[in-house]
């Protein structure tokens, strides 16, 4: 993806940019790409995970948000909302709403 370097890529062959990983995937689904690093939660919940095979892991890393130092007091609030959400299915709504961003996601079968 535009933007982000990973490790290895010296080995990956031709680099063609994606703006974001919606528009990856529909590339891999209608066989404009050959291979693509996607988060995993990101596929499972687009449409065309049935057109796309997941290969092994290329890495993995938790996700983080940094804070300045004066605003500590921060720091559990946002943990708490982060935790909120994601119980309650509010962070799969927002993957799923990322994902049907201007029609991102309407492809017909390839």
């Amino acid at each position: 993806m535009r933007g982000f370097d990973y490790r290895g890529s010296e080995h990956f062959g031709e680099r063609i940019n994606y703006n974001n990983e919606v528009t990856l995937i529909r590339a891999l689904a209608l066989g404009r790409a050959d291979v693509g690093i996607v988060n995993e939660d990101i596929l499972s919940a687009s449409p065309q995970r049935s057109h796309v095979d997941m290969g092994p892991i290329h890495d993995e890393a938790s996700l983080h948000i940094r804070i300045h130092r004066s605003r500590e007091d921060l720091v559990d609030p946002i943990n708490n909302a982060i935790e909120r959400i994601i119980l309650n299915g509010k962070r799969d709504q927002i993957v799923k709403g990322y994902l049907n961003q201007e029609g991102s996601t309407r492809v017909g079968t390839p």
